[in-house]
């Protein structure tokens, strides 16, 4: 057991359930990179538990991570997506071309009133890379900021 003042142990911390899982969005990191790829190369189910015994920690959590949001969307019946590379089995989103690049750029630019066409932003925190970006987030989270916003935290 272990307890911490900054981490709330999440047995007795209330959660509030959101709406439905409408889709999930996975972004590929070397560490999930090379987890999936070892997987998807065994054939057996022993040869993929012999594969996952020999990942580091931080690829088998990124391995966990990403197959429990496939488990979850599957289940809900809701779309895969994943950005930054490929996985196995799983679709992926092309890589933006100058033409996607410029028309986001317009689509955020302000305007002489302050107001602009796109009024959406996604943060993302890669908490595998620096832990203290999962704390940082929930900071985050909690700051008042204008229009809605979406903020990712990658483990």
């Amino acid at each position: 057991f272990e307890f911490s003042v900054k981490k709330p142990n999440p047995l007795i911390t209330p959660s509030l359930k959101g709406g439905p899982l409408m889709g999930a969005i996975i972004e590929v990191t070397p560490e999930l990179s090379t987890a999936c790829e070892a997987v998807a190369a065994a054939k057996t189910l022993r040869e993929k538990a012999e594969a996952l015994q020999f990942l580091t920690i931080g690829q088998r959590n990124a391995h966990a991570a990403a197959s429990s949001m496939v488990s979850l969307a599957r289940k809900a019946g809701a779309p895969i997506r994943v950005v930054g590379g490929s996985l196995p089995g799983l679709d992926s989103i092309q890589e933006p071309g100058k033409g996607d690049v410029q028309t986001a750029l317009e689509a955020m630019a302000l305007g002489e009133d302050g107001s602009t066409r796109l009024n959406y932003f996604i943060q993302v925190y890669r908490a595998s890379d620096f832990p203290v970006y999962e704390a940082y987030a929930v900071h985050r989270a909690k700051e008042p900021l204008s229009g809605p916003r979406q903020i990712v935290v990658t483990k």
